[in-house]
């Protein structure tokens, strides 16, 4: 079973590019969005502007009735230029990452088998203990996927 997790992490121009190009080798993505979690689309990160050249990036921010305003920061993502001034409209980006999470199906099985070798495996006393998990496998698929019941009880019954 795969699960998301999300970290917030300080605005970088480099990681917000990634943002744009989608998930990494590694299997992370970064979105971007301002501290309030409004999601981010910048469009240009080199606005030439004689009256503000301390804003470069020209963004648009969803808001929460799903419309964009368009919106510039400093080249840190700040949105306003005061020194230790900190916005809830500051950039920020998200690192999703995809997380394997064992079930509890997958988590029981593996703690069972866990200490068998293949002797004890194929042993009486071990097709013993491998009888006794698949009963228990079935009493965890009939409580958790009760749809599953049914292909579970015919394939145990060929």
């Amino acid at each position: 079973m795969l699960r998301k997790t999300t970290k917030r992490i300080p605005f970088d121009s480099e990681l917000a590019k990634l943002a744009w190009e989608g998930p990494t080798d590694s299997g992370k993505e970064y979105q971007l969005t301002d501290r309030l979690g409004h999601p981010v689309r910048i469009l240009c990160t080199d606005r030439k502007e004689s009256y503000q050249p301390l804003y470069p990036i020209v963004a648009l921010v969803k808001d929460d009735y799903g419309q964009e305003e368009p919106k510039t920061y400093t080249k840190d993502g700040k949105f306003m230029a005061v020194e230790g001034k900190d916005s809830l409209q500051d950039l920020e980006l998200l690192e999703i990452k995809n997380e394997h999470v064992l079930s509890n199906l997958e988590r029981y099985i593996a703690d069972k088998l866990t200490f068998f070798s293949k002797e004890e495996r194929e042993s009486e006393a071990g097709y013993k203990v491998l009888e006794d998990i698949a009963k228990d496998v079935r009493a965890l698929v009939k409580k958790e996927w009760p749809t599953a019941e049914s292909a579970v009880s015919e394939e145990s019954e060929k």
